[in-house]
């Protein structure tokens, strides 16, 4: 994203979904894991069920709300600088 733009278009639609993508996935099974360890829970029922709700959630609210605020955002001053930094 260096030296880009700053907005939301389909490369940073692409870069917000891969980014929710692996953070939703790590966290998610750290939770399963947590739950295997400490209660008991079987890891792959519990990952599947916790992965499957905040993925659908991550992916298609969170890209909406980008869509519908991040451009607003840059136009009223919410966000600092002009380009993306590294």
């Amino acid at each position: 994203m260096k030296g880009r733009e700053l907005k939301m278009d389909r490369y940073g639609t692409g870069y917000y979904l891969l980014t929710a993508f692996i953070a939703t996935f790590v966290c998610m099974a750290l939770l399963a894991a947590l739950g295997a360890v400490f209660f008991g829970r079987p890891f792959e029922s519990k990952f599947i069920d916790y992965f499957s709700n905040n993925i659908i959630w991550t992916m298609i609210a969170g890209s909406l709300l980008s869509w519908l605020t991040f451009n607003v955002a840059v136009r009223k001053g919410l966000v600092c600088g002009k380009k993306w930094k590294v």
